[in-house]
């Protein structure tokens, strides 16, 4: 038989548990944490992409600038070759062809290059995956000589909406 105390005691409820809005409360922070986080993250990707494409043109264009120290021209950028790559039409196979043949002016990495299988081509492409696009007006191939850059070839990445004329194009010519 149980005494009044032994039974006043039976009937409290245990202190040792969470309750179900501590545990809520817990949880909604967890959460709140985890989507700063995932922001945090994409925002950084976002800078590290644009900044990896600004040092990739500075990069080029100083193996530009290196090739007509050798050769007196910059490198040519018409050919009867164009690549159609969705919306865009690049050249960029071109120049990474002048640029590292027969002399390496500038040592690509794996990511800053694609293989193009049905063409045999190889293009410099953006840290988005769409292609560098350049063109020296200089070179006597091309007929119209328009050019964006006042002082010499155009050098540009669509960015990363891969739209030319957009907001986030990376370009030589600012």
């Amino acid at each position: 038989m149980q005494t009044e105390s032994q039974k006043t005691h039976a009937q409290q409820p245990s202190a040792a548990g969470f309750t179900l809005i501590e545990m809520l409360s817990v949880v909604a922070i967890i959460a709140l944490l985890a989507v700063t986080i995932i922001g945090i993250v994409g925002y950084v990707e976002k800078k590290t992409a644009e900044a990896n494409a600004k040092m990739l043109m500075s990069s080029l264009e100083a193996a530009i600038e290196w090739y007509k120290a050798d050769t007196g021209a910059y490198p040519i950028s018409s050919t009867n070759r164009l690549i159609s790559v969705g919306d865009a039409t690049t050249n960029s196979w071109r120049l990474y062809q002048q640029l590292t043949t027969p002399k390496r002016y500038y040592q690509f990495r794996p990511e800053q290059i694609q293989l193009l299988i049905l063409t045999g081509v190889t293009r410099i492409i953006d840290p988005w995956g769409a292609p560098i696009n350049y063109f020296n007006p200089a070179d006597p191939a091309l007929a119209s000589g328009v050019r964006s850059n006042k002082h010499s070839y155009d050098l540009y990445s669509s960015g990363r909406d891969r739209i030319w004329g957009s907001f986030d194009d990376v370009i030589n010519w600012n």
